[in-house]
């Protein structure tokens, strides 16, 4: 082999090694850039998803937690009712006691009214009846018996000295 031959195949294998390590060169930095991008979206997804997450369990629990509200309002409104209906059902009642109680006393006094009315009836119908039987005796008497009217007799009570 002469030099010259030699030469240049030192020359192509130098130019053959420069070129496969610009070339490893680049792929190492492709293949770089590549698995950078690849795990920079992974970790954008996974930073997105986690703020999904987060946002449906927010409005899981809110939704949660409305309804629970929601009832224990209904409950206490409804309690209020209840106790609204019962002191106007027991103010109803009060009345209409008090109503019962003012007829039943007003049913007393007309029949007291009307039985003292009918005794004094009775009685003016029966001083016309005696009056007219002894109309000449209670008119000659009327002066004696007026008089004594109410009055017990004179003198002393038997039995008493």
């Amino acid at each position: 082999m002469d030099n010259n031959s030699c030469l240049t195949e030192s020359i192509i294998h130098v130019r053959w090694e420069k070129n496969l390590v610009f070339f490893l060169d680049e792929a190492d930095e492709s293949v770089l850039t590549t698995q950078f991008g690849v795990q920079e979206k992974m970790l954008t997804h996974q930073h997105e998803t986690q703020h999904k997450v987060l946002e449906t369990e927010r409005d899981h629990m809110v939704a949660q937690m409305k309804t629970q509200y929601d009832q224990q309002y209904m409950q206490q409104k409804l309690m209020i009712e209840q106790q609204y209906k019962q002191q106007t059902s027991q103010l109803t009642m009060a009345k209409t006691q008090r109503e019962m109680a003012i007829q039943q006393q007003a049913a007393q006094m007309t029949a007291q009214a009307s039985q003292y009315q009918m005794q004094v009836e009775m009685q003016a119908q029966m001083a016309k009846a005696y009056g007219s039987a002894y109309g000449a005796a209670a008119g000659a008497g009327t002066g004696a018996t007026a008089g004594a009217k109410g009055k017990s007799p004179g003198g002393k009570p038997k039995g008493k000295k």
